[in-house]
């Protein structure tokens, strides 16, 4: 079965993401949210209720994320992190950056 990660508008700039974080599905995921910073204006608030499974590459992804939003003079934030992100990220010592 194939891994499948989908971003779905929630308005007023907030995005659920739901499915699989992981290495194979962030290539995807990094593209939805490219078209979203192009296309849109103001803060972005992205809900992680929705994945099931995430990994190293999905920490890195939504620091990547940060640092595209912060280049085009956006805000984004994240809500809802799911526990094994949120421990990878605390082992990383980058969890206060996710918390913002």
């Amino acid at each position: 079965m194939e891994s499948v990660v989908s971003i779905a508008s929630q308005g007023e700039g907030c995005y659920l993401l739901s499915g699989e974080l992981i290495f194979a599905t962030v290539p995807a995921a990094s593209t939805c949210l490219d078209e979203i910073l192009n296309g849109s204006n103001g803060p972005l608030m992205l809900d992680l209720a929705g994945i099931t499974k995430s990994d190293s590459a999905a920490l890195a992804l939504l620091l990547e994320w940060i640092r595209l939003a912060r280049r085009r003079g956006r805000e984004i934030s994240y809500c809802n992190l799911p526990p094994q992100l949120l421990a990878v990220a605390e082992v990383s010592g980058v969890v206060n950056l996710l918390r913002r």
